[in-house]
């Protein structure tokens, strides 16, 4: 069986990650209560990663926009406008994301490192929202993220990488923007009558175990395979709203695909991995966006849309990210 090699680096990525996701949810439910801000946070935070991906993909700095996240979102910690406040972290986020992403991407350590990579994200976000109004847990994220900056420019490489542009395979990336806007609509809006209580907590975990696993089982059974069994099998869960078990397995199935449909648009986009990776939240984004105007979705229609991604990514090449 393959083994990676997870450097040190990937691992102070990983934890970066985790930490970025928790600092921004903390000062984002803390001390902000206009939705427009949360849209305006969402846009810089996930659509606006294409762009910087892109200039990531033209300088080739990977810790340099780690770190230039990392800064920006301590930033956020400080008293200020809560406007100024919205700007710097998501601009911070978008940052982290592009430059920890677009290395996890170019070191070819399988579907699984970029598993490792995105999957902390989601606990990042669990606990930021349950620890959002405990002025110790913004003291010591803010710490933490100082350590983390320390860490990056101690074991990350500074080197400069850029790699040969070729011609964008328009129709994979098409078609991998597509399943993560589904994904996201489904996430997002669909109806969820079992979280509840402990179930709350039980669903951000699935969501973060998911990810991972998603991307160690793709490079054991091949990425195709797992994505759509993964999602025909959440479309199944997502018809028992009312069940908890359901609801918490639905999700760590529906978020399997993240790994596989990062690398997938990778390929399809070769030198361009910073803009693949911005290309996908975006698609996040765009998933986002109904629900910030409240718009719902049934378990019915979320099972539909769950199923036409995976007919989506049955139609796609098969892709071994390593």
């Amino acid at each position: 069986m393959r083994k990676y090699p997870f450097t040190t680096g990937s691992l102070v990525y990983a934890f970066g990650h985790f930490l970025i996701d928790l600092s921004c949810a903390l000062i984002m439910v803390g001390t902000v209560t206009d939705p427009w801000h949360y849209i305006i946070y969402n846009f810089l935070a996930f659509a606006v990663q294409m762009p910087i991906g892109l200039l990531a993909d033209i300088f080739g700095r990977n810790r340099t926009f780690a770190l230039t996240g990392v800064i920006l979102v301590l930033l956020g910690f400080l008293p200020c406008p809560v406007i100024l406040r919205v700007i710097t972290i998501g601009l911070g986020n978008a940052c982290y994301h592009v430059g920890g992403g677009r290395e996890a991407l170019l070191k070819r350590d399988g579907l699984t490192g970029l598993g490792i990579f995105v999957s902390p994200g989601a606990v990042g976000i669990l606990f930021g929202t349950l620890f959002a109004q405990n002025p110790l847990a913004h003291g010591l994220s803010a710490v933490s993220l100082v350590l983390c900056g320390l860490l990056i420019l101690r074991c990350c490489s500074p080197e400069r990488q850029i790699l040969p542009k070729d011609k964008p395979k328009i129709s994979l990336a098409g078609i991998m923007l597509t399943v993560v806007l589904l994904r996201s609509l489904v996430g997002m809006c669909m109806e969820t009558p079992w979280k509840m209580g402990i179930s709350v907590i039980l669903g951000g975990l699935a969501a973060a175990a998911g990810k991972a696993l998603g991307g160690a089982l793709a490079d054991r059974f091949g990425g195709k395979a797992v994505g759509v069994v993964s999602l025909i099998g959440a479309a199944g869960l997502f018809l028992l709203p009312d069940s908890a078990l359901a609801g918490v397995l639905g999700v760590l199935l529906l978020n399997m695909t993240m790994p596989i449909t990062l690398g997938s648009a990778a390929e399809g986009c070769p030198g361009f991995e910073g803009f693949a990776f911005g290309l996908l939240t975006f698609g996040l984004f765009l998933g986002y966006l109904p629900s910030a105007f409240g718009m719902t979705l049934s378990p019915l229609l979320g099972a539909a849309l769950s199923v036409l991604s995976a007919v989506m990514l049955a139609c796609s090449q098969e892709v071994r990210y390593a």
